[in-house]
């Protein structure tokens, strides 16, 4: 900062008059800097907690499909399956996708997604890909293991597969 030095006769004052340029462009680049550091810090916290809670959705998904089979005098569900907005679930509208019995009598979701992940497979091999499942998205899927979890319960623990 500059200052400019008056000589009142009876004392010598400072009073500041302006930031240089120089304390300007320092004071930029430092803001600059922690943007740079803080910006993809966050968005990495928002996508994480987009990813569990589409995670979460699912696990209720496959409660909901059992609750579905036993509101519907335990008819299995076949092939055809049921779409997930049938299902007894909160925000269903914006989930497409079909849950199904497969050959080995699981439940198993069938291209279930929103419009930022899209999940196939069992309760214990969830495979999830980003971006919707109406596009084809070359990002290479994640999978998920869910261990020691049991339908009508609320204990669960998910393991990721790198």
């Amino acid at each position: 900062m500059r200052l400019q030095t008056v000589n009142t006769g009876g004392g010598v004052y400072s009073s500041s008059i302006a930031f240089t340029l120089i304390e300007l462009l320092a004071v930029i680049v430092i803001l600059a800097v922690i943007a740079l550091i803080a910006v993809p810090i966050t968005l990495n916290i928002i996508d994480k907690a987009r990813r569990n809670s589409f995670k979460n959705s699912l696990m209720n998904m496959f409660r909901a499909a059992e609750l579905y089979e036993a509101e519907n005098s335990f008819m299995e569900l076949n092939s055809e399956g049921v779409e997930v907005g049938l299902l007894d679930i909160s925000n269903k509208n914006n989930y497409t996708g079909r849950i199904i019995r497969n050959e080995e009598n699981e439940l198993t979701l069938v291209t279930v997604g929103d419009k930022h992940y899209c999940a196939s497979g069992t309760l214990n091999n969830l495979v999830i890909g980003n971006g919707s499942c109406l596009e084809s998205d070359t990002t290479e899927a994640f999978n998920v293991g869910v261990k020691n979890y049991q339908l009508g319960t609320d204990k669960m623990k998910l393991e990721f597969k790198a």
